[in-house]
């Protein structure tokens, strides 16, 4: 609007600024003894009246002398300098001069393009183009983008039971003490691991796997043939013996890296022993099938290997025969052993057809598998089985992802505590600490799927099921930094992509533990009881949470059911409550049956250029626009607050941007916060007109100054009775807007990341002392063409759950305010929200049990 402005009426004391915040302030002098706007106080809280009261965090305006606006949340407590420079800049007070300054009075009047405005909206409007003047307008959408990219997290207030299901999970679970000491815990063991196998396979890389020994000896537990257990008659080799560290066998050694076959072979049983006096070490063996043509049925399926430095004694042979086991079930018994006595002698397992790696005292893990050795006879029939891997069989499965997840640990945790703690913003070159988590569990699935690929194609397909099945469940954890800002339908995805590798995880992990030892829980997966732990975790505190929840509130359930219940004990009241709920369903036809749907805040429809002259054509009618020439528009006629009779600023015609009040734009909802608070301070004191009407004729209260009477009931104002008296009415205490945090917080934890489906900043409420009032007050909205109800919740219907609100009820309006001045402001679109309330649910709602309710909502994560 023009700043020329004729003078109509003088603004009353309580006129506000677009956001609010809860601050203690200190008593002042009042503006109209001093001449002066009170000074801010920057001291310590104080208590008024025994409880903390709600004012704004900017000092009051020296023009309008009294108010409880503000335009920006506060400069730091500690910057007591840059603070009162803000306050006098907002002011248009020079800081240094603002004693001698001139104040004046806001009266509001008349625009030059025929806008009537009121004292408290000229207020408020240069105070906003102050705002722009400074470069400060933007400044919710500016914490609201740090908050997306992590960097403010004082917004993050959810219990850790919430986190889950808030937008930002993984950025917020990485600020919590417990989450991060969590991660460092599972890091250290992780490390320690990667260390230990690293050691154990560089020791077996560089020297023998095993020994020295003197005596080694081959047992065949199963033959080609499925013959098992003591029905084994003989080892089926017609030649045993080591390896050394040349890799080779003695047929193929050369020179100085020959080695030497074994002195003596003696068999016993179904046993083969090589002896070798000296001793000697092992990095493998080898064998020579029989010499026996026709003998492949009895070859070794599976057998052990097993070395001793002590003396043994076959004596008649009793002592080799191989123990007894039941049908099918050959792996029992000694198969499985790490030792056992054999001959008077005791004898380590250092051998088996398959093997996989560990990190847990020895590099070896010894499958029972069978294996098919060569159809081949004799010299011609030999098997080498080599303890030599090449690097990437063993680094890339079991040590580059322990070490890369405990470094995605490590670095998420040290960035996020450094980005909490850096309050100036100086860690803006830090990568974020989600980013930092996923990044390294991304490589962990790549080095995984890469040791899969490897080990197929170098045919150890044990190894690459093994590899694959755990890759494929690791691929599942890197999405969930993608869900960081989520903004789906559905909540708790990390939750259930944690879950899910979890249970992929250990499901693959049991299937190859029947498959290698017959037993599904004869090893256990690091990964998956990791993510099984944290996925158990997760959902024992929600539960938890939930839980703790309910507790808290349930004593104010109590409360407001037995009220209920009194109120609904009469014949009479049901009748009236049954009225309520025919005029929200005749009235509100279209909000009523849309009260389960999502609202949201909408932009107006922008309209090419003859477009808008049809739209403005005198000879335009009230018919429904084409739903293809006007991308689907939903133009609200037929009353006088027709688009084309709203004043329309000349600047808009010069800037060509065709924009018609009351024409709203399906595909294009509101994003941005600050829009959406000029928006509802605007629309804040036009709804204020509106209620006033509205209580006026239902005998509505409003709530007063001082909180509590002596009885300690709410302090309420019957508008009726002080309407027409200023000094009275001034002791009207509105409904501040929501605060800047609560939005912030709600944006994070429900509304996925959406500004538009915050209908609730511009808000007020109007509270009864009995149902028949309430139902007045809905007629008088219903009647009301200044507004347009969106979308209303009948909370005192028979049928409604009080569970759902703690036993708490009203009636929730989301209404617009479409008069000609919301219309000439731009804010016929902001939905607003009202609540009609009766005095004895008023009553109940105390301090301590707002307390309640803010711990139960940051438990529940709501």
């Amino acid at each position: 609007p023009s700043p020329h402005i004729a003078p109509r009426s003088r603004s009353s004391p309580e006129a506000r600024h677009a956001g609010e915040e809860i601050v203690d302030e200190a008593a002042t002098p009042s503006p109209q003894e001093k001449g002066r706007p009170p000074p801010l106080e920057l001291t310590a809280g104080k208590r008024r009246g025994g409880s903390r009261r709600r004012t704004p965090s900017l000092a009051p305006s020296g023009k309008s002398g009294h108010s409880d606006m503000q335009v920006m949340e506060p400069v730091a407590e500690h910057d007591v300098n840059d603070r009162e420079k803000v306050v006098h800049w907002l002011n248009g007070v020079p800081a240094d001069d603002q004693h001698d300054h001139d104040y004046h009075d806001f009266f509001g009047g008349e625009t030059s393009w025929g806008l009537a405005v009121s004292g408290e909206m000229e207020e408020l409007l240069e105070g906003l183009c102050r705002m722009a003047a400074l470069g400060i307008s933007d400044f919710l959408d500016r914490r609201f983008e740090s908050v997306l990219q992590s960097r403010d997290h004082r917004f993050e207030t959810t219990s850790l039971g919430g986190i889950v299901f808030s937008t930002m999970p993984i950025s917020s679970a990485l600020m919590r003490p417990p989450f991060q000491l969590f991660l460092l815990g599972s890091a250290a063991v992780l490390w320690m691991a990667a260390s230990t196998g690293a050691m154990l396979y560089e020791e077996s890389i560089a020297g023998h796997a095993f020994g020295p020994y003197k005596h080694y000896r081959i047992e065949t537990l199963l033959t080609r043939n499925g013959t098992q257990g003591a029905r084994v008659s003989s080892a089926g080799v017609s030649e045993f013996g080591v390896i050394g560290h040349s890799g080779c066998s003695p047929a193929g050694s050369i020179g100085a890296l020959k080695s030497d076959p074994p002195s003596i072979w003696k068999f016993a049983g179904a046993s083969m022993v090589a002896t070798y006096p000296q001793g000697v070490g092992m990095s493998g063996w080898y064998l020579h099938t029989s010499a026996q043509e026709g003998s492949q049925d009895l070859d070794p399926a599976f057998f052990n290997v097993w070395a001793t430095n002590a003396d043994f004694d076959v004596g008649d042979g009793s002592c080799a025969k191989p123990k007894a086991t039941r049908d099918g079930r050959w792996w029992e018994g000694s198969a499985k052993e790490s030792e056992t006595d054999w001959c008077g002698a005791r004898w380590q397992r250092v051998g088996a057809p398959q093997w996989r790696y560990t990190t847990q005292g020895s590099l070896w893990d010894w499958l029972l598998t069978s294996v098919a050795v060569t159809r081949a006879r004799g010299r011609d029939g030999l098997e080498s089985f080599l303890l030599k891997p090449p690097w990437y069989h063993f680094y890339l499965y079991w040590d580059i992802p322990n070490f890369t997840v405990g470094l995605g640990f490590v670095g998420s945790v040290i960035v996020a505590i450094i980005t909490y703690f850096d309050k100036r913003r100086k860690s803006f070159w830090l990568p974020k600490p989600h980013s930092i988590l996923m990044f390294f569990l991304t490589l962990t699935a790549f080095s995984v799927t890469a040791h899969a690929i490897s080990t197929g194609v170098d045919g150890v397909f044990h190894l690459a099921l093994e590899s694959g099945f755990t890759g494929f469940a690791l691929w599942f954890l890197p999405p969930i930094g993608r869900l960081q800002g989520y903004s789906g339908p559905f909540r708790g995805l990390v939750l259930g992509l944690l879950g899910t590798y979890a249970v992929l995880e250990n499901g693959a992990w049991a299937a190859l533990c029947s498959y290698f030892w017959h037993n599904p829980f004869s090893r256990a997966s690091a990964g998956g009881l990791l993510g099984l732990t944290l996925f158990l975790m997760t959902l024992l505190v929600r539960w938890a949470a939930v839980w703790s929840s309910k507790k808290t509130l349930r004593k104010d359930q109590t409360a407001y059911d037995t009220v209920w219940q009194t109120v609904w004990s009469t014949e009479e009241a049901k009748a009236t409550i049954r009225d309520i709920s025919r005029i929200c369903r005749s009235s509100f036809k279209d909000a009523t049956t849309s009260q389960q749907k999502r609202c949201f805040q909408h932009n107006r429809l922008r309209l090419n250029e003859s477009q808008f002259q049809d739209f403005t054509s005198p000879n335009f009618t009230s018919q429904p626009l084409n739903s293809n020439q006007y991308n689907s528009a939903q133009l609200e006629m037929g009353s006088q607050h027709s688009p084309r009779n709203a004043p329309t600023h000349p600047l808009f015609t010069d800037l060509r941007l065709f924009t018609q009040p009351l024409l709203k734009d399906e595909k294009e909802r509101v994003t941005s916060c600050n829009q959406l608070y000029c928006q509802a301070a605007i629309s804040n004191l036009l709804l204020r007109e509106r209620i006033k009407e509205w209580a006026d004729s239902s005998h509505g209260f409003f709530r007063g100054e001082d909180t509590k009477n002596a009885d300690g009931r709410v302090n309420l104002i019957k508008w009726r009775a002080v309407k027409n008296d200023p000094t009275k009415a001034c002791k009207v205490q509105w409904t501040l807007m929501k605060r800047h945090r609560r939005c912030l917080e709600k944006l994070l934890r429900s509304y996925q990341l959406h500004p538009s489906r915050l209908l609730d900043i511009a808000r007020e409420c109007i509270v009864f002392d009995s149902l028949e009032h309430i139902a007045l007050c809905l007629k008088a909205i219903a009647s009301d063409e200044n507004v347009v109800v969106e979308r209303i919740k009948n909370r005192m219907r028979n049928d409604y759950d009080p569970s759902e609100t703690a036993g708490y009820r009203d009636i929730c309006i989301n209404l617009r305010v479409v008069n000609h001045s919301a219309q000439a402001l731009g804010v016929e679109l902001h939905v607003c929200e009202l609540q009609l309330l009766l005095k004895a649910f008023a009553d109940l709602k105390t301090d301590d049990g707002q307390m309640r309710y803010m711990q139960a909502r940051n438990a529940s994560g709501n």
